[in-house]
């Protein structure tokens, strides 16, 4: 014990100095968001051009933000152990597998490990470490500077699979702002809405971006596009989609290439569904999935997954 707590305040001397500079920079993050806001709100007309000359900077706080960070990772995360989110086993950093890849959104190492016991692949944990007014802030701060392909055909191919019907309800989960998929989909008669919590200068009134709002409504069926991949919690994102389904004749599709090892080079892909890990996640839910689509798509592989409520023997 003696031993332990000696080690503990080594290891505090060591961080405090960088986890200082850390909060420095952080409080810089915020400032710059700030500031940006106000000045877009007040000078419209230069809104193109003082975003632009604010990206560098941005970037470079990002970058150096993630610099820190990992220089302190390797005795954070050493001999370190955590949960599984999907099976719940027991998993040391020391042991199990390890995957090593570099961020290509200023992101800095990416290291991820594997369950010994269901197969997912988990990490980076220094983002699922995070608290969540660091999580939403890296994620508003990147979103600011990269912005995602254009996936609405992709999402139209996945929403294509349910069969869906023009009398019915359905939701996009994780739809973004930039996509035209909803747009679309609405205008050929489809009654759909869209959640991302992310999406907060969307002005159309069918973007949900409140938990809350989300929580109160439901959906005959639901369907994803690059989303799975992103959850912190599976789970818990699994047991509100079967919270938001109609009955049990609702049924959805996820989309993602991360059912495989695969796009591991941003740290926000925090799930990898290889193993055993997608049917036990199912199995915790209380739910089935009943059909499997794996095809190329502009030159990348797509797999979907449709699911149901399990049904009863």
């Amino acid at each position: 014990m003696e031993k332990n707590s000696r080690l503990v305040k080594i290891q505090n001397k060591f961080l405090s100095p960088v986890l200082e500079k850390l909060e420095v920079i952080k409080e810089l993050q915020y400032q710059e968001k700030n500031i940006i806001n106000t000045f877009i709100n007040e000078n419209q007309n230069y809104k193109l051009l003082y975003e632009q000359s604010n990206m560098d900077k941005i970037s470079a706080l990002i970058e150096q933000r993630w610099k820190i960070i990992d220089s302190f990772d390797s005795i954070r995360f050493n001999n370190y152990e955590f949960q599984c989110q999907i099976c719940s086993g027991n998993i040391n950093t020391n042991t199990a597998r390890q995957y090593r890849s570099e961020c290509i959104f200023k992101g800095g190492i990416l290291i991820r490990f594997e369950c010994p016991h269901c197969g997912c692949i988990i990490g980076p944990l220094k983002m699922l470490t995070l608290d969540k007014d660091n999580f939403d802030l890296d994620y508003s701060q990147h979103y600011s500077i990269f912005s995602e392909g254009d996936t609405t055909e992709d999402e139209k191919f996945t929403f294509y699979q349910l069969e869906p019907q023009k009398d019915k309800c359905y939701l996009n989960y994780g739809c973004g702002s930039w996509s035209r998929t909803i747009d679309e989909l609405r205008a050929e008669g489809f009654n759909i809405y869209g959640y991302d919590p992310y999406a907060c200068n969307s002005n159309r009134s069918y973007i949900i971006t409140s938990m809350d709002v989300l929580a109160g409504m439901r959906f005959d069926g639901i369907f994803s596009n690059n989303v799975l991949e992103h959850l912190t919690n599976p789970i818990e994102t699994f047991l509100l989609f079967k919270h938001l389904l109609i009955d049990n004749n609702g049924k959805m599709i996820h989309s993602t290439p991360c059912y495989d090892y695969l796009y591991e080079y941003t740290r926000f892909h925090l799930f990898f569904y290889t193993g055993k890990s997608l049917q036990i996640l199912c199995d915790h839910v209380g739910m089935e999935s009943y059909g499997r689509y794996d095809e190329i798509r502009n030159n990348n592989k797509y797999t979907s997954f449709l699911f149901r409520e399990k049904q009863l023997p």
